[in-house]
């Protein structure tokens, strides 16, 4: 009985040992890799708010040979990504952001395209790949656009600009709109802004770049002293342009604060009201002929406060009128259909 009982109890000791070493050997890996994982990636990365110090801030990115911008920043709440390619001229948001502080490694996900994002921060560059459509492409992004300037350091030409575009004058603007910078064209031809697009400006050099997207036409010239020049493309042909802070061909267009607010008008015998005002775009003009009992806008309106010379049109009777300001009074005339009148106004 004894020596069964130890038959016993050796074959069941076998047993336990061995389906304790076939245990211990099922669950081995599965502790290997745990143990061996990065703990970085096992976490929510926008829940650790310092490791995107390093590559906090905009980025100029070169992506697949296309320019454009890519920034990373505290929104407030978390860490975020966003991307500006300027081809499509629109932010898309990040997603899935990873950053390895330790390693430089960066990943992350641009869903618009559906493509997955990799590389490796070295000093002040990534360098990585990312995947679109089955094919591997190349980008990089460094703090400073060394291939073209700093694109968003429109500061020397911040402002509005008198231009001259191929004979036709008008305005040129670059302003910050309080998240980026942008620019439009005013040809009074067409009295109407147009934005502009693919701005380029090195403060280095002074050259200037940027699109006219309503004619497909593309600009370029260089800044000096406080006048820019330079050609554009339009239907195959290259044509001059030129743009200065001051309007030195027709005196100040848009200075009309010598002129501002209501005057009492005679109007060829005929009493009515004239008004000049800023309506928080532009200067605007416009008139009222009791006769007629209607406001009229004025087009054109051409003022030099050096001179005092007064020019506009008015629309309803094509009527173009001049005059000249004097003291608190403008006296001048104006053509309709081929006949000369007189009329005045003064402030009351």
């Amino acid at each position: 009985m004894e020596i069964l009982f130890q038959k016993k109890s050796i074959v069941w000791f076998s047993v336990f040992f061995t389906l304790t070493i076939s245990a211990i050997m099922f669950f081995l890996p599965a502790c290997v890799v745990t143990a061996a994982r990065d703990p970085y990636y096992s976490q929510d990365p926008a829940s650790r708010t310092g490791d995107f110090g390093r590559i906090q801030g905009q980025w100029f990115v070169m992506n697949a040979g296309y320019p454009g911008k890519l920034e990373f920043y505290w929104d407030g709440h978390r860490w975020a990504g966003k991307i500006w390619i300027d081809y499509y001229a629109k932010w898309e948001d990040l997603t899935d952001i990873l950053f390895d502080p330790r390693t430089g490694e960066l990943k992350f996900m641009r869903p618009a395209f559906g493509a997955p994002y990799s590389g490796t921060l070295s000093a002040n560059r990534i360098t990585g790949t990312f995947v679109y459509q089955g094919t591997i492409h190349s980008w990089e992004a460094t703090k400073e656009d060394t291939r073209r300037g700093p694109i968003l350091d429109l500061k020397r030409i911040q402002g509005q600009w008198f231009i001259m575009n191929a004979g036709y004058p008008g305005r040129l603007e670059f302003y910050w709109d309080g998240h980026r910078w942008a620019g439009k064209i005013w040809i009074d031809y067409y009295a109407k802004w147009e934005d502009l697009t693919d701005i380029l400006f090195d403060p280095r050099t002074g050259e200037l770049k940027f699109m006219r997207p309503a004619f497909g036409a593309p600009y370029s010239g260089t800044l000096s002293a406080n006048r820019i020049t330079g050609t554009f493309v339009y239907e195959g042909r290259t044509y001059s342009w030129d743009a200065t802070k001051e309007d030195t061909r027709r005196g100040p267009v848009l200075d009309l604060k010598r002129i501002q607010g209501q005057w009492f008008v005679n109007n060829a015998g005929s009493p009515g009201k004239m008004e000049f005002y800023w309506d928080g775009h532009r200067w605007a003009g416009k008139i009222w002929i009791d006769y007629y009992s209607k406001w009229e806008d004025l087009t054109d309106i051409l003022f030099d406060p050096r001179t005092g010379e007064l020019k506009f049109m008015r629309p309803a009777f094509s009527a173009p009128y001049s005059g000249t300001l004097s003291a608190n009074r403008i006296t001048g005339t104006f053509v309709y259909q081929g006949t000369t009148y007189s009329w005045d106004a003064r402030r009351q």
